[in-house]
C-alpha cells in the first residue's frame, strides 16, 4: 500500500475513522469461526453440505429431502467460500456472509445518514449502529437475517444517491439489490426498499418522473434476476418435489394474512425493536418523540426518514406471523434517527435536559462499572473455592474471571482518559460521553462475542463434540448409513457434522398427539435388522416420553452413549443432552 495513503489512514484526523472499520471488523470477524453451531445455522450448513455432496445446487435439501423453505441466495454465497476451502463447509464459512453483510449494513446505514449534509450525523449514525447488540449477534450468525437487513439498506442507499439523476443502469442496479435480496430470505428485502422509495417519491411528488420505459425495462429485467433460480430449480430433471415459488408464496404471502406459526400479539414489534436497539433503547424513544415534534418545521428527509421508520413498523406489525429477527431492516433508520437526535444543536428546556442526562448517565456510568468489573473478576479468582466444592467449575469460573479483567482495565484506562480534554475526533461524532460510551460498548461487545461465547462453547457445549465422538465410533466400526435412526425427529446439527452421503431414517412420532404414537417406533423394532446392530438416536426428553414396555424393554438390552453433562446443569438442561441407543441385531 502507497505510503501516502496509509499516512492519510493514520492522520488525526483519519485515525477514528480508521478505528471504526478496524473495530466493525474486528467484532464481525474475530473467532468467527470458533462457536458451535446455534439456532438454525444447521439448516444453512447442512443444505451447502448436501449441494456439494450431491452436485445439485439449484433444489437444496436437508437430509437429502427437499427442503425449499428458504430462497437460494444465502446457500449460494455460502458456497463461493466454501469453494476456497476444498468443497467443505464449516462453522466460519456459513457465517463470512453475514459478517461481510455486516460491514454493508454500516456502509449503507452511514450513506443514508449522508443526506442529512452533517458528517457528525453520519459518524454517530454509525457508531450506533455498530455497538447494537442485535447487530453483533445476527452478523455474526450463519443464517440470512443480517444478509436481508444489508440489501434492503443498501438498496435504499444507493435510491438517495441517485434519486435527482435515476436512470435506466441506476433502476437496474436498485431493482437488481432488491431481487437478490429476495433471494437471501424472502420478500420483506424487496417490500422494505420499495416502501421507503414510495414514501419518498409521495412527499417529494415527483412519482411522475419515474414512470418510464427505463423504470419499466429495468423493473422486468430485475425480476427476471429473482425469478431465474427457481425457474431453473423447477426444470432440473429428477424428482424434486418442493417448488420454491411456491414455498416463497407460503412463507411469505400465506404466513403474513394467516400465520401458521411465529404467532405473536399486535404489540410485539414494540417489545423488538427496543429490544433490538439496546443499549440505545432511551435515546432511540426521545428521538423519535422529538421528531415528531417538531414534524412542521422539518425538511422532507426528515419527514422521509421518520414515515419510513413508521411505515416499516407498520407493516410488520400488521403480519399476523412475528419474530424478532424479522425486523432487523427498520435499525439502520432508527440509528440515523438517533444520530441526528444526539447531534442536534436545536434542542431547549425539557428535551435537552433529558438529553444531558441519558448523555451522563451512559458516560458516567463507565468509571464505576469499570471498577466493580475488575474487583468482581479479581475476587472471583480467589473466592470462587467458597462458593462451590466442584473443582471443574471453580476453573471455568477463574478462567470467565480472567477473561473479563482485561476488557475492565481498557474501560477504565477510557474512562480516565475522557475525564481530559480529549481531542473531538474521539466524540463519535457527538460528545465525550457518547464518544466514552461507544468504545467501552464495543470493548464490551467484542469481549462478549468474540471471546466469551466461543470459550463458553468450548467449554460448556458438548453436542458438536459429541456428535464428533459419535462421527468416529461410526467409522471405527464400519457402520452403514442405513444402519443410523434419528428418532421423533431429524437432528439438522447432528446430520451436519455425521457427514453422512446418504439420507439418515427418521422414526416419526405424531407430535400433535398429547400421548405418543409409538407405533412407528414399535415397528422399527420389530423389524430391525438380524444381521447388523442398529443406532438410534435421539435426545433424552424423547426417550423418557416412552411408556410402551415393549419398546422400553427392547431398548434396554442396547448399549447407551451419552454426550456429557455437567455436575451443574439443571434438569431441564438434560433433559436435551442426545443419547443413542446401539442394539443388538434383532433375534430372528
Amino acid at each position: 500500500m502507497n505510503k501516502n495513503v496509509l499516512k492519510n489512514l493514520f492522520s488525526t484526523e483519519k485515525l477514528p475513522e480508521t478505528i471504526f472499520w478496524i473495530a466493525a471488523i474486528v467484532l464481525l470477524f474475530l473467532n468467527l469461526g470458533k462457536a458451535d453451531l446455534a439456532g438454525s445455522e444447521s439448516r444453512w450448513a447442512g443444505v451447502v453440505r448436501e449441494m456439494f455432496s450431491s452436485g445439485n445446487f439449484l433444489q437444496p435439501t436437508v437430509n437429502f429431502e427437499p427442503y425449499f423453505d428458504k430462497p437460494l441466495g444465502s446457500y449460494w454465497m455460502i458456497a463461493f467460500f466454501t469453494l476456497f476451502n476444498h468443497n467443505t463447509v464449516n462453522e466460519l464459512l456459513i457465517r463470512i456472509p453475514s459478517a461481510i453483510a455486516g460491514l454493508a449494513t454500516l456502509w449503507a446505514t452511514r450513506s443514508i445518514a449522508g443526506i442529512y449534509g452533517d458528517k457528525r450525523i453520519v459518524i454517530a449514525a454509525g457508531w450506533l449502529m455498530l455497538t447494537i447488540y442485535s447487530f453483533a449477534f445476527w452478523g455474526r450468525l450463519g443464517e440470512a437475517d443480517m444478509l436481508n437487513a444489508a440489501f434492503s439498506t443498501i438498496a435504499v442507499a444507493w435510491y438517495l444517491r441517485q434519486r435527482e439523476n435515476a436512470g435506466f443502469g441506476s433502476y437496474l442496479l436498485f431493482g437488481a439489490l432488491c431481487a437478490i435480496g429476495g433471494q437471501t430470505k424472502g420478500l420483506s428485502a424487496i417490500a422494505v426498499p420499495v416502501l421507503a422509495v414510495f414514501v419518498d417519491v409521495i412527499l417529494r411528488k415527483d412519482w411522475k418522473k419515474h414512470l418510464n420505459w427505463q423504470l419499466v425495462a429495468a423493473g422486468i429485467l430485475s425480476a427476471m434476476i429473482y425469478f431465474v433460480p427457481f425457474i431453473c430449480a423447477m426444470y432440473k430433471s429428477g424428482d424434486y418435489s418442493s417448488n420454491g415459488l411456491a414455498l416463497v408464496f407460503r412463507e411469505n404471502i400465506v404466513r403474513y394474512f394467516q400465520a401458521f406459526d411465529h404467532e405473536e400479539g399486535w404489540y410485539a414489534y414494540f417489545i423488538h425493536v427496543a429490544q433490538l436497539f439496546l443499549p440505545w433503547t432511551p435515546f432511540l424513544i426521545f428521538a423519535l418523540i422529538w421528531t415528531v415534534k417538531e414534524w412542521q418545521k422539518e425538511d422532507l428527509n426528515v419527514r422521509w426518514l421518520l414515515l419510513s421508520i413508521g411505515a416499516i413498523f407498520l407493516i410488520f406489525s400488521l403480519s399476523d406471523s412475528k419474530r424478532i429477527y424479522y425486523i432487523l431492516p427498520i435499525l439502520p433508520y432508527c440509528a440515523v434517527a438517533t444520530a441526528r437526535y444526539l447531534c442536534t444543536e436545536n434542542l431547549s428546556g425539557i428535551q435537552r435536559k433529558i438529553r444531558d442526562i441519558l448523555f451522563k448517565i451512559y458516560g458516567n456510568i463507565m468509571l464505576p462499572a469499570s471498577i466493580l468489573l475488575l474487583i468482581a473478576g479479581v475476587a472471583a479468582i480467589f473466592t470462587v473455592q467458597f462458593f462451590t466444592q466442584n473443582i471443574e467449575m471453580q476453573s471455568e469460573i477463574r478462567n470467565i474471571a480472567q477473561i473479563t479483567i482485561l476488557p475492565s482495565l481498557m474501560i477504565l484506562v477510557l474512562a480516565l482518559q475522557y475525564r481530559k480534554n480529549t481531542n473531538h475526533y474521539w466524540y463519535a461524532g457527538v460528545n465525550r460521553e457518547f464518544g466514552l460510551a461507544t468504545l467501552s460498548f464495543l470493548i464490551i461487545m467484542i469481549t462478549v462475542f468474540c471471546v466469551i461465547r466461543p470459550y463458553a462453547d468450548a467449554h460448556f457445549r458438548t453436542e458438536k463434540q459429541y456428535f464428533a465422538e459419535i462421527a468416529e465410533l461410526f467409522r471405527k466400526e464400519n457402520v452403514k448409513t442405513n444402519q443410523i435412526y434419528f428418532f421423533y425427529k431429524r437432528f439438522r446439527a447432528a446430520i451436519f457434522y455425521f457427514n453422512r452421503p446418504e439420507k439418515i431414517e427418521v422414526i416419526v412420532i405424531d407430535p400433535t398427539q398429547k400421548k405418543m404414537l409409538e407405533e412407528p417406533l414399535v415397528k422399527f423394532l420389530q423389524n430391525r435388522s438380524t444381521t447388523e446392530k442398529s443406532y438410534l438416536i435421539s435426545q433424552d426428553r424423547y426417550f423418557n416420553r416412552i411408556q410402551d414396555p415393549f419398546i422400553r424393554k427392547e431398548l434396554a438390552t442396547g448399549r447407551t452413549v451419552d454426550e456429557p453433562e455437567f455436575s451443574w446443569e439443571n434438569r431441564e438442561t438434560k433433559r436435551e443432552k442426545f443419547r443413542m441407543i446401539i442394539l443388538p441385531p434383532r433375534k430372528p
